[in-house]
């Protein structure tokens, strides 16, 4: 268990005429910490996380939601420990993937009593779940991917890189020569040969061009890292401390660097999602949340919303003009609207949220354009009533998908 430190925010009871860009869904229980998500395409997604009083008293279950018309509706899935005496069975869930509608994985650690780390794995759209515990150390997986209904691996609080040809009934270990760090957060397989890794801690990328036998160290960062993504096996985006944020096109043997034009002080580009070549999403954390987005392949990025506090949270680019945020901790929402690949922008207030909150990028939905940027009036004084002071509270409660980390090296 770890504290946590939330600010929370009071608002003015002003309720903005219309929601523009990102809009925050329904659908889910009022206690739920979104930890993951993942999406095959605009329309079928699946987000995880769980279920918990906001004092850490509450029963920590775990739960999956599942849409298959684009966050219109959300049905729960059976959650992988309610199958095997109750939600303690997994006690946390944080890697999620699935390779087509009906197969696919999510990733955590068992107990309490003991903790084991541990897939789950359905092959019919999670009506049903197979489980495999993984012995030797470590005690969380934080990431797993698929690349096609028995080729997945997954990576965690570990030195070495699990691969399994059944679906996960079976694995290997695979190991990776020159890791200076004990965990690996982020694991990409563009292919069943080519797939990269990044260590949080020293910033290494490594990469692996048959399907993980051999790992080889290509770059290091010089930031500490903590997101990645691959659209190919040669196009992708890492990100880190610093507003850290490098792309290759050749497969990692350069890298460019691309900026965010933030203000936004001890910033981490804690998440990144490219649906395609050019349109992509990247969640930025620091002094405050960002939401930032581009539609030339990053040359330059746009800001879309600003979350006043988010602890954990992912992002997912699903289609040109949809994406996704799923956050645990987000205390406030106040947001400068920059809909993708359009110069128009909106400024509005968000509605506030006292947990997780789920955001969707809706190119459609009604936009208050402001000319040049310039708030008008009634929209600045909606934010001088924001924040009009804070209080400080704690809350107890698990891991989330990928702790924060500092310069302190494991």
């Amino acid at each position: 268990m770890k504290a946590k430190f939330i600010a929370a925010f009071l608002f003015c009871s002003i309720v903005p005429s219309a929601n523009a860009g990102w809009v925050e869904q329904t659908g889910f229980d009022s206690e739920f910490y979104p930890r993951s998500v993942f999406f095959l395409d605009a329309n079928t997604g699946w987000i995880v996380g769980a279920n918990q009083g906001l004092d850490g008293t509450g029963p920590n279950t775990q739960q999956i939601y599942h849409t298959t018309d684009g966050g219109d509706t959300w049905g729960t899935m059976l959650a992988p420990g309610d199958q095997e005496g109750g939600a303690s069975s997994i006690s946390q869930l944080f890697g999620l993937h699935f390779h087509d509608a009906n197969n696919g994985w999510v990733a955590g650690r068992s107990g309490p009593p003991s903790t084991t780390l541990q897939v789950r794995a359905t092959a019919n759209g999670g009506t049903s779940w197979s489980k495999v515990n993984i012995p030797g150390g470590g005690d969380t997986l934080f990431d797993i991917h698929a690349t096609s209904a028995t080729d997945v691996w997954a990576v965690g609080n570990r030195t070495t890189v699990l691969h399994s040809t059944d679906g996960f009934q079976t694995y290997t270990e695979q190991t990776v020569p020159g890791l200076l760090s004990s965990q690996i957060w982020n694991i990409d397989m563009p292919s069943s040969t080519t797939g990269y890794i990044a260590d949080p801690n020293y910033g290494q990328i490594f990469k692996t061009t048959d399907g993980g036998t051999n790992w080889q160290l290509i770059h290091t960062v010089g930031a500490l890292t903590v997101s990645m993504d691959f659209i190919d096996e040669n196009t992708g985006w890492v990100g880190g401390d610093g507003s850290t944020l490098l792309k290759t096109t050749d497969g990692g043997s350069s890298w460019v660097p691309q900026v965010i034009p933030t203000s936004n002080s001890l910033s981490q580009i804690a998440s990144v999602s490219f649906f395609d070549s050019m349109h992509g999403t990247l969640l930025m954390k620091g002094t405050q949340a960002e939401i930032w987005g581009t539609a030339d392949g990053g040359a330059t990025w746009e800001l879309q919303h600003i979350l006043g506090n988010v602890f954990s949270a992912a992002v997912f680019m699903s289609g040109t003009d949809s994406a996704w945020f799923a956050g645990d901790g987000v205390l406030s929402s106040q947001s400068i609207t920059q809909e993708l690949g359009l110069d128009s922008q909106s400024l509005f207030l968000s509605s506030a949220s006292s947990s997780g909150i789920v955001l969707k990028f809706d190119p459609n939905a009604p936009v208050n354009f402001l000319e040049g940027g310039v708030p008008e009036p009634s929209s600045l004084a909606i934010l001088s009533c924001l924040m009009c002071f804070s209080v400080a509270r704690h809350r107890r409660r698990g891991l989330t998908q990928k702790p924060p980390i500092s310069n302190n090296t494991n």
